[in-house]
């Protein structure tokens, strides 16, 4: 049974860089991050939250439900136990080079958790990084350096829908004192990878399932989406099954922004696994990580800017609601109740 998982690479990773403290202060030009957690429980149709104090890395702040941190370079690991071939089980989530490389990424564990129930779990990153125009040619981009999904099912004995699932979003927001933020330009995709689940009684009919939607409000352009490879999509939902989203650059319309005006990018990450089968399956999603040959996740460039440190003060970091995203991508009858990814406020 062979997969690709980066789990021994990472855990080696994150003691290279468990040395590099986080920042209480933010120094001009760093960006802002938010990172949390979250694991599904079995017979629980809402995920848990994962208590901050808990990640490997020390937090810089508690926040609400998750992890603030002011610049440096963040690594939010946590370990939901051992996979069915006895790799690290695992939620992550950081970003290198001053926030202008992030990423993040989820695996299943078999009987995860010191109660053997947990059945997976997700990993959520924003980032807020303001910036001014410093020229009429200014240049904003990010890139995609690859996102993969992989499910794994060679006999399950739970009940439920095998999935992986990644959602980004980002935004460029103006904002004018006393008035709310307006959104200038913004850019949407998510993907879900899953085993359909079926008849529980019945695995003859269990099928793999792939989806993706992409959001872009300015333009109806077609950019790269989420592919999926299918050979065992003929028959029975058995053998394995990945998604992949290739490289690339996609150019941020600046032309709403005025010479010498702030505004800042708010880009969030969201990566989903769940096994609730709970056999000799697995599901993993990886928005790309530093430990990853070819690595990179998800990158910024920029010319005829000068980024600023003000990103959590003009944009609050927002609570992504990944139930609208996934209703929007498939709608509650396909996916099930297991699939229903609720979030508390």
């Amino acid at each position: 049974m062979k997969r690709h998982h980066a789990g021994m690479a990472l855990i080696c990773a994150w003691s290279a860089l468990a040395c590099h403290p986080a920042a209480a202060t933010v120094a001009i030009g760093q960006p802002v991050y938010y990172i949390e957690f979250v694991e599904y429980i079995r017979g629980q149709d809402e995920p848990r939250q994962v208590p901050p104090e808990t990640f490997i890395v020390p937090p810089a702040e508690r926040w609400g439900i998750g992890v603030l941190q002011y610049g440096g370079e963040p690594w939010m690991l946590h370990l939901l136990g051992r996979d069915i071939q006895g790799l690290p089980a695992f939620l992550q989530a950081g970003a290198t080079n001053g926030g202008r490389t992030f990423w993040a990424g989820a695996a299943t564990p078999f009987r995860g958790g010191p109660n053997r129930d947990v059945e997976g779990g997700g990993a959520f990153l924003n980032l807020s990084q303001s910036y001014v125009k410093d020229s009429e040619d200014a240049t904003l981009t990010y890139t995609f350096n690859v996102g993969s999904m992989y499910l794994m099912n060679y006999g399950g004995s739970g009940a439920g829908t095998l999935s992986a699932t990644a959602s980004f979003d980002i935004q460029v927001l103006r904002f004018a004192p006393g008035m709310l933020p307006e959104a200038l330009w913004s850019d949407s995709q998510s993907a879900a990878l899953y085993l359909d689940g079926g008849n529980p009684g019945n695995p003859q009919d269990d099928r793999w399932i792939g989806d993706t939607v992409r959001w872009h409000a300015e333009s109806d352009a077609t950019y790269p989406v989420w592919t999926w490879n299918c050979p065992a999509c003929d028959g029975p939902g058995y053998g394995m099954v990945d998604m992949k989203l290739d490289p690339y650059t996609q150019q941020i319309d600046l032309s709403d922004v005025e010479v010498g005006e702030e505004f800042v990018v708010v880009f969030n990450l969201d990566a989903r696994a769940n096994d609730p089968l709970q056999g000799e399956t697995f599901a993993e999603v990886t928005i790309q990580d530093p430990v990853t040959p070819g690595g990179g996740g998800v990158g910024f460039d920029f010319s005829g800017l000068t980024p600023t440190n003000r990103g959590l003060a003009i944009a609050p970091v927002p609570v992504p609601e990944p139930e609208t995203w996934l209703t929007l991508l498939l709608g509650c009858s396909v996916l099930g109740c297991r699939l229903a990814l609720r979030r508390r406020g």
